[in-house]
């Protein structure tokens, strides 16, 4: 049995048998123990990630002695939002020790923890509500051209790994990816990302959606603190620095990634390296991790024909009933979103209407609102039959071009580029901009990866009393954070690859 099988085995098995299984030492605290651990081995996650690798040509050779493993110049620390976070994923055997004064002690923590999360994330609910047209884009020129491939988008985390590349560029460039992500000036960028961060942030150690960020220097040339504090300040970034093309240094660079992504992308990961000519690499994580709040009965599962764009194939459907689920219908689509447990967000399914290819529904001006917004088409409370197929997809994408047609430019040429706002050594220019991503739905819940690495170098109206909506053809999807921002869209072309 793998670790996996074993987690799977544990979600599945009531709290009244975990209870048995424990020491008898515990009397009646059994129950109570076994509702503590429990939690802590759910498997349902999303991460995603994004890598700006900026490669700089040195006007020198730097006077700074190569340091071969990494060293931290400063490391973020995210808000503690659930008191016992850690004992729920690094001690729980300790939990044989306690009494049932220390549990109820514990639990009144996490409960205050809870209300402090609401409290904070109601001051800066919405506050992401300005970037929508960027992700809106970002979404739709990602996934339009995929033809028979299934694809994916991450645009979230593009937006801040943009902005932190804002941070380290000045003067007209600096300006351009401004001018691109929606952000009057340097000082409201901060202010935003940092709300966004904090808005979509959700960690009580075992239900998590965390953005996380981190700046990769090579000790070959001299850097600006005030840029690298900015970039921990408002980004809850940590800055490390080594010698670029070293071993050493690039398994530190790849286990971060994957610490920070739940080892959901090793395989796409594996292919990232800091070339000895890059000087810095801005990379910005998501790592989501909930279940359904219904899940889904793996004993009505059915074998039934997916009409894939390359043909079909037979694939295993899972099926739910909502009697009072939202149905979404426009002119040229129908949606029905399917909530996970904790964390507020919601996986939103999208059927595009007999005859309307997918690059046409992209460019509908009201699925790119339904992206960001519930209230931009009409909707119906109704019984809402589910046909899901089960599937796990990834890509691995090229958005330099994309980036290009969002408007930036300068900084993917050594003539028109600055970095100056990072270090005065040395003229750079971006690469590419690498993204690979995946993403798993089962009966369980969302397990889903993804990148960005920018390596800077020298329906119809549904009938009255219910509707069956059967995803057994090519359909979109969105996840949605609790403060409805996508984290992750995509097209399902073909459900397993």
């Amino acid at each position: 049995m793998t670790t996996e099988d074993l987690k799977i085995a544990i979600i599945d098995t009531e709290d009244e048998w975990i209870g048995e299984a424990l020491p008898k030492g515990l009397g009646k605290n059994k129950k109570k123990a076994a509702r503590f651990l429990k939690p802590a081995l759910i498997t349902a996650a999303c991460a995603v990630l994004a890598v700006l690798g900026i490669l700089l040509l040195p006007r020198n050779n730097g006077s700074l002695t190569p340091a071969v493993h990494a060293f931290a110049l400063a490391e973020a620390e995210y808000p503690a939002m659930a008191n016992g976070a850690d004992f729920y994923l690094k001690d729980a055997q300790d939990w044989y020790k306690l009494t049932m004064e220390q549990m109820l002690e514990l639990e009144k923590k996490q409960l205050e923890a809870a209300q402090e999360d609401q409290k904070v994330f109601s001051s800066v609910r919405g506050s992401g509500e300005s970037i929508k047209p960027f992700l809106q884009q970002a979404i739709a020129l990602s996934l339009i051209g995929a033809g028979t491939d299934n694809a994916l988008s991450a645009p979230l985390n593009l937006y801040l790994a943009l902005a932190m590349l804002a941070e380290t560029t000045a003067g007209e460039t600096q300006q351009e990816i401004l001018d691109a992500i929606g952000a009057k000036s340097v000082k409201a960028l901060r202010e935003q990302a940092k709300k966004v961060w904090r808005a979509n942030y959700y960690d009580n150690g075992y239900v998590k959606c965390v953005l996380g960020s981190s700046c990769w220097l090579s000790d070959s040339l001299n850097y600006k603190q005030k840029c690298i504090d900015a970039l921990n300040n408002y980004y809850y970034a940590s800055t490390y620095r080594g010698t670029m093309g070293s071993k050493e240094y690039d398994e530190v660079f790849r286990a971060w990634i994957n610490d920070q992504t739940g080892s959901l992308l090793e395989e796409s990961v594996s292919k990232l390296n800091l070339d000895p000519l890059t000087v810095i690499d801005l990379v910005s994580t998501f790592y989501f991790q909930d279940k359904w709040e219904a899940k889904f009965d793996p004993a009505k599962n059915t074998r039934e024909i997916f009409h894939g764009t390359a043909g079909d194939t037979e694939t295993e459907f899972m099926h739910s009933t909502d009697w009072y689920g939202i149905y979404y219908y426009a002119d040229k689509f129908g949606a029905y979103g399917k909530s996970l447990n904790d964390s507020g967000a919601v996986l939103y399914f999208i059927l595009p209407d007999e005859g309307v290819s997918m690059d046409e529904l992209l460019q509908d001006p009201q699925l790119q609102a339904f992206l960001t917004s519930n209230e931009a088409v009409p909707n119906v409370s109704i019984r809402v039959n589910l046909s899901l197929p089960k599937f796990d997809i990834s890509q691995d994408q090229d958005l330099k071009e994309i980036v290009r047609q969002l408007g930036i430019q300068r900084v993917f040429d050594f003539e028109t580029s600055d970095f100056s706002a990072l270090t005065d050594d040395s003229e750079a220019c971006v690469s590419a901009v690498q993204q690979g991503a995946r993403i798993i739905v089962d009966e369980e819940g969302v397990k889903a990866a993804a990148y960005v690495n920018l390596p800077v170098v020298g329906a119809p109206m549904p009938p009255e009393d219910q509707i069956d909506f059967i995803l057994d053809r090519p359909f979109l999807f969105v996840l949605r954070s609790r403060d409805d921002l996508p984290l992750l869209a995509g097209i399902v072309n073909q459900p397993q690859e």
